[in-house]
């Protein structure tokens, strides 16, 4: 090749998309281009200034090779930015799936506390059915007339205040005589008897005159009362009450109390309150100790409950 003026003469190369060279005019360089890739596919060679020959077509493949190489770079590196932008794009079909799957996780769930939860609550009122409470509790619908109880008792004195009959009451318990202490407007009255005659309450008296009590038999009144807000369960074991206390202060068969124990054992539900609950099992008891040796106190715990409800 010629020189011209002693230098090194430029030709500026631009390959195509195909890999293609484009020739110019000696002398010229090509414009710039804008883009990143085209200028990355352009470049000049400077031709030796010597007479030596150049192998062009090896010079193209070397360079061929080099773009080729850049491309595969670049698309290689287009894709994996492509599958990173896919892996945080959410599919429509899969969105629901998931939607769905929360909606059928979350309504199973809640079906599944309802069940549990009234589980609870029936396990809640069997036992609120058994175990009675001073405070709030469910009132019934029933009411209960009580007659008033008329009876003969055996009274170990009269008292203006509670402390007094209760010391009188110690002193009587340590020589193994019942007590009793009912309140009767502003008097306490101590009972360490009770009997369904006038006679019967007199030859007890005169049992516990030996025992070194104070007595005094005579006929004696509880008063009756309206007890409202029971269930049907409550009323019955109220108004059993009268006719086993009938049986406790009388001459009572083994069938007559055989039948009345039946009776209240088999009211197992429905009692809400204490009072009622602990009313029931003082006549249970006071029917199994009857005759025996503790029948006059089991009788006498039996007619402090009743009074309790009564004068409520």
């Amino acid at each position: 090749m010629d020189k011209h003026n002693g230098k090194a003469r430029t030709i500026t190369i631009k390959l195509n998309q195909d890999g293609q060279p484009k020739h110019k005019e000696e002398g010229v360089k090509e414009q710039a281009a804008t883009k990143e890739n085209e200028a990355e596919d352009q470049f000049d060679w400077i031709l030796p200034s010597g007479e030596e020959e150049v192998d062009w077509e090896k010079e193209l493949a070397d360079r061929e090779k080099v773009t080729k190489k850049k491309n595969k770079y670049s698309k290689s590196t287009a894709k994996k930015s492509s599958f990173k932008q896919m892996k945080y794009q959410l599919n429509p079909s899969m969105f629901f799936t998931i939607l769905f799957a929360v909606v059928i996780g979350t309504g199973f769930g809640l079906v599944m506390l309802n069940v549990l939860d009234k589980g609870e609550t029936a396990e809640g009122g069997a036992a609120s059915s058994q175990v009675g409470a001073s405070g709030a509790v469910t009132a019934g619908s029933e009411t209960a007339e009580l007659p008033a109880l008329d009876t003969f008792i055996v009274q170990g004195g009269v008292f203006t205040t509670k402390d007094s009959a209760e010391g009188i009451a110690a002193s009587y318990k340590e020589k193994g005589i019942p007590t009793f202490i009912h309140q009767n407007q502003e008097q306490y009255t101590l009972i360490i008897g009770v009997a369904a005659t006038s006679e019967a309450a007199k030859t007890m008296s005169t049992q516990l005159e030996g025992q070194g009590a104070e007595v005094f038999a005579k006929e004696y009144t509880i008063d009756g009362a309206k007890v409202e807000g029971l269930t049907a369960e409550e009323k019955k074991i109220l108004e059993l009450s009268p006719q086993v206390y009938q049986l406790l202060t009388g001459e009572a068969s083994p069938e007559q109390i055989n039948a009345y124990s039946s009776t209240l054992n088999e009211i197992n539900q429905g009692l809400n309150h204490e009072d009622l609950i602990a009313l029931k099992d003082k006549m249970l008891t006071a029917l199994k100790a009857n005759n025996g040796k503790d029948a006059q106190q089991a009788a006498l715990n039996f007619l402090q409950s009743y009074t309790v409800i009564v004068q409520t």
